[in-house]
């Protein structure tokens, strides 16, 4: 009697243990990380925190890695509303790491409205995963073109936001092209400085491109 006794516990506690390891992800448990017998796959890139954020008109972009294996390096990607990604740098990884490895990326250029930022992360065999998808809205800057001092006397300078280049027009009110009569002194990407000497007192039309925001055309008085 007690021999049998032992064995109805032995195979109760067998079918008890067996219930745990399979009880799968509905009940909280992976049945392929829980138990004896399992084939435990690690992940290449186990994936900490990651940021993106705007600053002085760049996203900032941070992310870390808890632990990884096999990394070759990560693609980091960008998209637009429509959903084009596209690859915008890369970075090396550590290969292999138990450590916390912080990293760091800029994107320089980011679109007016939402941008959309994922990390891809490549193994030495091509393989990859991604990150979750962190999303930044861009407000279009302001164009901004200025022209000191204004009235002005004999010299004008032309300061911009933007890249503004040395190629100009101006004309008087009556429509004529003078730019003829300016001459530039100095310039640099986004500011110019001219003899506006040979004017004559009167208002004047000044007109150029600035990056990408097209033709802009600002007035200016010449009381010389």
């Amino acid at each position: 009697m007690k021999n049998l006794l032992i064995i109805c516990l032995l195979i109760f506690n067998n079918a008890f243990s067996q219930n745990i390891y399979s009880s799968g992800i509905g009940d909280g448990f992976d049945c392929n990380c829980v138990g004896n017998n399992y084939n435990e796959v690690p992940l290449p890139v186990s994936f900490g925190n990651f940021v993106a954020y705007l600053e002085n008109e760049e996203v900032i972009l941070e992310w870390e890695t808890v632990s990884e294996i096999n990394n070759d390096y990560f693609l980091i990607e960008k998209a637009d509303e429509a959903n084009n990604w596209e690859v915008i740098s890369s970075i090396n990884g550590k290969g292999n790491s138990n450590e916390l490895v912080l990293y760091y990326d800029v994107d320089c250029s980011p679109s007016p409205g939402i941008n959309y930022y994922r990390i891809r992360q490549v193994d030495f065999d091509g393989t990859y995963t991604f990150s979750k998808i962190e999303a930044v809205n861009v407000t279009a800057k302001e164009n901004k073109l200025t022209i000191y001092p204004n009235p002005c006397n004999s010299y004008l300078t032309i300061s911009s936001n933007e890249f503004i280049g040395e190629e100009f027009k101006i004309f008087n009110i009556s429509g004529e092209d003078v730019s003829a009569k300016c001459k530039l002194i100095s310039g640099t990407e986004f500011s110019i400085s001219l003899d506006v000497s040979k004017l004559e007192a009167g208002i004047y039309l000044y007109k150029t491109s600035l990056g990408e925001s097209g033709l802009f055309v600002v007035s200016f008085v010449n009381r010389f």
